[in-house]
């Protein structure tokens, strides 16, 4: 378990760390694997599908990032800054397309999430 400078262990920024990167690596993997609601999405943003896998590599890199971030902590700080970005990019996507706020809302928490888990990581 990774341990904070003073010597407590980071037991719930781990969890949490790993938690997020999992459900960005699995919701990356989607988007690269074609699933047909990740097709769907991309049609009714108007946004090509080969260029909407790309948003899938950020996805499953930020993941990545994000739950070795316990244990190398600038490379957890670098990867919820840009799943935070990516995650902002998803809400004006969302209003873009004038979908109903809920549909804009998870992007929404998982942004605050991941910003959140960056800034512990910096305080830590």
């Amino acid at each position: 378990m990774p341990r904070h400078k003073k010597g407590w262990t980071l037991s719930t920024l781990t969890i949490l760390s790993l938690l997020l990167g999992i459900c960005y690596i699995g919701g990356g993997l989607a988007k690269l694997g074609g699933v047909g609601v990740m097709r769907a999405d991309a049609e009714r943003f108007k946004i090509p599908y080969s260029k909407y896998r790309l948003i899938g590599v950020a996805e499953v890199a930020g993941g990545i990032g994000l739950a070795a971030g316990p244990w190398l902590s600038l490379l957890g700080v670098a990867a919820a800054a840009g799943l935070a970005l990516l995650m902002a990019g998803a809400v004006l996507t969302h209003v873009r397309a004038q979908d109903p706020p809920g549909r804009a809302v998870p992007a929404g928490i998982f942004g605050l999430s991941v910003l959140t888990i960056g800034l512990l990581h910096v305080v830590s």
